[in-house]
């Protein structure tokens, strides 16, 4: 309620009654708190979430239009890469000396250099822009292209807490052993709980490895052999959700990355039996 004060100022309070008994009568006690400077407090609260409901939705707003720019800007850049590739594929059935061949080629690489990094954005515009959500590595690996490969899985009806874009993770380790592995015969992935109650999540392959000078510069944006933004895209994705990625195989035996994924992050559902072998 707001109270009159005697010097003339409006007070809110807070009336708490109850009924007692007063020298052996009925009585009630009122106890009143004073409460102008919470209720002062409260409506300047409720003032900034208006205020930071409605810059969020500015800047959802925002989002959307760059995001719509972005898409109309790659799709007519990749029609022209589409047009150049056209023409360079004609010019090569072109009989040209040796050193106009060469040049030729180091167009085409530029060109799909260029490809490359324009496709990539299209990833890279959408990470953090959706609610976390559980998803099953499992699920999301069994979907996956191997190249025939051995595949050993033990994942116990693992679910991960994290960006929609978690498919993306695993395509790209997929596709960096894939493309630098060497070799590479056999694909394992497993867990093991860690002893704060972390979880690791290890992807190992039997390939030629990584040498030890290179392990943390290969999660850097554009290291690399091919466009350099897979494992920075994975990196980026993971931290997200407060996971964090580490390789520490052993150069010539095999590369290891390792998924560190805190206590909350993770849960195991089901009858815990989702392992498999393919």
């Amino acid at each position: 309620i707001r109270i009159l004060r005697p010097d003339g100022n409006v007070i809110d309070a807070e009336v708490q009654a109850t009924i007692i008994s007063y020298k052996g009568n009925p009585a009630a006690l009122a106890l009143i708190a004073d409460i102008t400077e919470r209720k002062r407090g409260e409506e300047n609260l409720e003032r900034y979430s208006e205020t930071l409901r409605e810059t969020v939705e500015a800047l959802a707003s925002a989002n959307r239009k760059l995001n719509l720019l972005s898409n109309v800007t790659r799709h007519d850049i990749l029609n022209q890469i589409h047009i150049i590739t056209s023409y360079l594929a004609l010019l090569k059935e072109i009989p040209i000396d040796s050193e106009t061949g060469h040049f030729l080629e180091k167009i085409v690489s530029a060109v799909g250099f260029i490809q490359r990094h324009i496709e990539f954005t299209r990833n890279y515009q959408d990470l953090g822009l959706h609610t976390p959500v559980w998803q099953s590595p499992e699920e999301i690996i069994k979907e996956l292209n191997f190249a025939k490969k051995h595949l050993v899985m033990h994942l116990d009806n693992l679910e991960i807490f994290a960006d929609p874009l978690l498919p993306k993770v695993f395509e790209n380790l997929l596709d960096n052993t894939l493309r630098h592995g060497m070799n590479v015969n056999s694909i394992s992935i497993v867990h093991e709980i860690q002893p704060d109650n972390q979880l690791k999540l290890i992807w190992e392959d039997d390939g030629t490895g990584i040498p030890d000078d290179i392990k943390t510069r290969i999660f850097e944006r554009g290291y690399g052999k091919n466009t350099g933004l897979g494992l920075f895209l994975i990196r980026e994705i993971l931290s997200l959700s407060g996971i964090s990625i580490y390789e520490d195989g052993e150069d010539g035996k095999g590369a290891r990355f390792c998924l560190l994924i805190p206590e909350d992050k993770y849960r195991f559902t089901g009858n815990m039996n989702g392992k498999g072998t393919r």
